[in-house]
């Protein structure tokens, strides 16, 4: 779609979807597939085609691209034991393999830009529907380092393209589930972005704009204005009325870098017409 929810295009049929991520040059689709069990796959948006990209397991999801868009880093559930976050490249050149082992669910959330970290998430074993973020060094180390403490799990932190000084998450610990910006990776002060209600944010590919969804599922946008130390949020504007399900967890939608949008909208017609029958106790009677 274009910035006014205008339909431009159609790249898959319809289907089970889950999170997708588009790729950094915006040729590519990472998306997991439901047939019938979560399966990652990567569209390729040009040519047409798609390559299964896990196997095995449960199921496969929350799928993140590197900074060079050769490596994907996804949500890996085995037959047995928690959720572990796994890389593979996009090609499918090497088999999956574990990056992090997590004593508790684990989800990949994004990279930054100068390809140095992996941003994920753990489920707190001590309060079920909380966990923490952490950033994991891809380049020059091992140990997790600790972003924030506490956040709701499926927090769809996103980290600020260039700079890498802030994220962006949602978070219901003012009531409501709202989005809020914070250091990285040191954390500290938040800043609360949305006004009535926010998930799902998402950065422009400049990192000057944020966008999210609102409580009734409109894709909204913000200006932001950073630096290393400070931020200055503008006012929220609608920028349209998404078909995007509100049961989605995370990654209903993308951005380009020419700032069009990709949907995962909901299907609502049937390809049968739906007969009603009135009165169909009365034939029992007979």
């Amino acid at each position: 779609m274009d910035g006014t929810g205008k339909v431009e295009s159609q790249v898959s049929e319809p289907g089970v979807y889950n999170e997708s991520r588009l790729s950094p040059d915006g040729k590519k689709l990472a998306v997991p597939m439901v047939k019938p069990n979560p399966d990652l796959w990567v569209l390729d948006l040009a040519k047409g085609t798609r390559s299964r990209l896990s196997f095995g397991g449960k199921n496969a999801d929350n799928a993140v691209w590197s900074a060079d868009g050769r490596t994907i880093y996804f949500s890996y559930t085995p037959n047995d034991g928690p959720m572990q976050i796994y890389q593979r490249p996009a090609d499918g050149s090497r088999p999956q393999q574990a990056v992090i082992a997590t004593q508790t669910d684990g989800v990949a959330t994004d990279v930054s830009s100068d390809g140095k970290w992996l941003l994920y998430e753990e489920e707190s074993a001590a309060a079920p529907g909380y966990g923490a973020l952490k950033a994991l060094p891809l380049i020059g180390g091992t140990t997790p380092l600790p972003v924030l403490d506490r956040v709701d799990w499926q927090s769809n932190a996103r980290l600020m393209p260039g700079s890498n000084d802030w994220l962006a998450y949602q978070s219901s610990e003012a009531g409501s589930t709202e989005v809020y910006l914070t250091h990285f990776p040191s954390g500290g002060a938040k800043y609360q972005v949305s006004l009535e209600g926010g998930t799902q944010p998402v950065w422009s590919a400049d990192g000057k704009r944020l966008y999210y969804l609102d409580a009734r599922q409109r894709l909204i946008s913000v200006e932001v204005q950073a630096n290393k130390d400070s931020v200055n949020v503008g006012a929220p504007k609608v920028l349209f009325q998404t078909g995007i399900r509100s049961s989605s967890a995370g990654s209903g939608y993308d951005v380009t870098r020419e700032g069009r949008f990709l949907l995962t909208n909901s299907v609502n017609e049937s390809p049968a017409p739906l007969t009603f029958v009135l009165n169909w106790d009365a034939e029992l009677k007979k």
